[in-house]
């Protein structure tokens, strides 16, 4: 059997990035002191070294999450390998430049609270079975997830950042008409300001900055592209 760096060095190259949000346009919010929350960056392959940087064992994981365990030898597999290769999505990971592996074995805690989820999906994708890519593919998100203040157990919450004097005001406004529209009463799109909680817990620095489901989407953005992630978000709800 091949070990498991080498099967994600051979998979991680035929892998693009998931999700191809707008170019970002946005204007700076001076009311909101910046956030030391760093960009997660995509986990790098070193080609050379043929692994992984930080391998986690799959023992490892499989001892914290019993989901884990519950799989099939290869599909055990192909869920640790999808957790190797895309970066740990909330904050204290990303500042640490983890990928999502090494973040799930980081104590519980509400700044990481979507991580229980995330390796469950892996793991439920990789029962059905699908292939380690598109297993990846469905658990990586373009930016970090904050826990947000408020909102909707039952439904998607889309949070709009937006400052009055906002040039792109408007364009974010016909993108949340048309979601409100296409989605209806299976999500809720809530307006707030640049100073507010939901600014301040999404680390906002420039408006407008989306969120679904309490992923960041920094920059103005297309009705298309918050559609991809609600779509997602709403096959975990149903």
């Amino acid at each position: 059997m091949m070990r498991l760096s080498t099967i994600l060095v051979l998979v991680f190259l035929g892998c693009g990035q998931t999700e191809q949000p707008s170019t970002p346009q946005s204007v700076a919010v001076e009311q909101v002191a910046p956030s030391s929350t760093s960009e997660a960056k995509r986990v790098v392959v070193p080609e050379k070294s043929g692994a992984v940087a930080d391998v986690v064992s799959s023992a490892e994981l499989v001892a914290r999450y019993a989901v884990l365990a519950a799989l099939s030898e290869p599909q055990k597999q192909v869920a640790v390998g999808s957790l190797h290769l895309v970066p740990g999505p909330c904050a204290p990971c990303a500042e640490a430049k983890e990928h999502l592996a090494r973040c799930a074995l980081r104590p519980p805690t509400p700044a990481c609270g979507n991580i229980s989820a995330l390796v469950g999906r892996a793991a439920a994708r990789a029962s059905q079975p699908l292939p380690l890519k598109q297993v990846m593919e469905s658990i990586h998100y373009p930016d970090i997830w904050a826990p947000l203040p408020g909102g909707s157990v039952e439904k998607v919450l889309v949070d709009l950042v937006l400052a009055e004097a906002d040039p792109w005001a408007a364009e974010a406004l016909v993108a949340k008409a048309a979601i409100e529209t296409h989605f209806g009463d299976t999500i809720e799109v809530r307006v707030s300001g640049p100073t507010g909680p939901v600014a301040l817990a999404l680390g906002v620095r420039a408006t407008p900055t989306w969120a679904v489901a309490g992923y960041r989407m920094r920059g103005a953005q297309s009705a298309a592209a918050l559609a991809r992630l609600i779509d997602r978000e709403l096959k975990e709800y149903r």
